[in-house]
């Protein structure tokens, strides 16, 4: 197995209530009936005023239609 393609992050502590926050918030608003986009874009705006929580926001990506 070769090294890994990134190692900018190793020695990071994985952001396990950033991560946690967001998709609490995800998952709510879907459960709402929210289409995956608006969700997303909702998670994000709540988790905005935390700079950890906003660099952990863009981590996610919704593709597709609708």
């Amino acid at each position: 197995m070769g090294p890994p393609s990134c190692q900018s992050a190793v020695s990071s502590p994985t952001g396990a209530d950033e991560l946690l926050g967001l998709t609490g918030t995800l998952h709510r608003r879907l459960v709402e009936g929210a289409p995956l986009a608006t969700a997303l874009r909702d998670a994000r705006c709540d988790h905005y005023a935390d700079p950890l929580r906003r660099i952990t926001g863009w981590s996610f990506v919704a593709l597709g239609t609708g």
